[in-house]
C-alpha cells in the first residue's frame, strides 16, 4: 500500500509541475479603442470647398495595447468609426466625400469608403460612435497594418459643402488583440 502512495504522490507532483511549466505564456485577450483626432479648419466663405488631410492612429494611443506591444502576437479589428466634435458652422454643411486607410508609410489609401453628405451639425458632440461601412477582408488587413507597423495611415479626402466650418473628427480603430503574458 505504501508503495501504491509514493506512486500516487509521485504522479500528482508530476502532474502538477508539468501544469506549472507550461504555465509561463499564457494568452490574455485585450480590448482597446486606438483613435486619432483631425481638427479642420476652414475659413473660406465658397461653397463645396474641396478638403483633404491625412493622420495616423498609432498602436500606442490605447495604454493597455501601448504597455503589451512586445507581447502581441495577434490583432484583430473589429470597427472602424468616427466622431464630431465641436462645429462651428452654417448648420446645412455637409461633408461628402472617402474616408481611406493604409500602411503608414504607403502614399495612397489601399481601402476606401464613401461618405455622403454627412449633415455635421446633427451629428455633432452626440457622443454616437459613427460606424463606417467595412468589410470582413477589410477589417483583416487593416488589422495586418497593426500587426507589421503598429500604425494605419488615414485619408479624409471630400467636398464640405460651404464655409467657414470648424470642426474636430475623431476616428477610431476598435481593436482585440492576443498577448502572450
Amino acid at each position: 500500500m505504501k508503495n501504491m502512495n509514493k506512486k500516487s504522490t509521485l504522479l500528482v507532483l508530476s502532474l502538477i509541475g508539468l501544469l506549472v511549466s507550461q504555465c509561463g505564456v499564457l494568452d490574455q485577450d485585450i480590448d482597446g479603442n486606438l483613435s486619432t483626432y483631425i481638427s479642420v479648419n476652414e475659413t473660406r466663405t465658397d461653397t463645396d470647398i474641396p478638403y483633404a488631410t491625412t493622420n495616423f492612429i498609432d498602436a500606442s494611443s490605447d495604454l493597455d495595447i501601448s504597455d503589451n506591444l512586445d507581447k502581441i502576437s495577434d490583432w484583430s479589428v473589429t470597427e472602424i468609426s468616427y466622431k464630431v466634435w465641436g462645429f462651428y458652422g452654417d448648420p446645412s454643411t455637409t461633408i461628402s466625400g472617402t474616408l481611406g486607410f493604409s500602411r503608414p508609410n504607403e502614399n495612397t489609401p489601399s481601402i476606401t469608403t464613401n461618405v455622403s453628405s454627412v449633415l455635421l451639425n446633427t451629428i455633432s458632440d452626440d457622443d454616437t460612435n459613427h460606424k463606417v461601412s467595412l468589410t470582413e477582408n477589410q477589417l483583416n488587413t487593416i488589422a495586418g497594418y497593426f500587426k507589421e507597423d503598429q500604425a494605419m495611415k488615414i485619408y479624409v479626402d471630400g467636398i464640405l459643402s460651404q464655409g467657414p466650418v470648424y470642426f474636430d473628427l475623431e476616428v477610431f480603430a476598435k481593436v482585440k488583440v492576443k498577448a502572450k503574458i
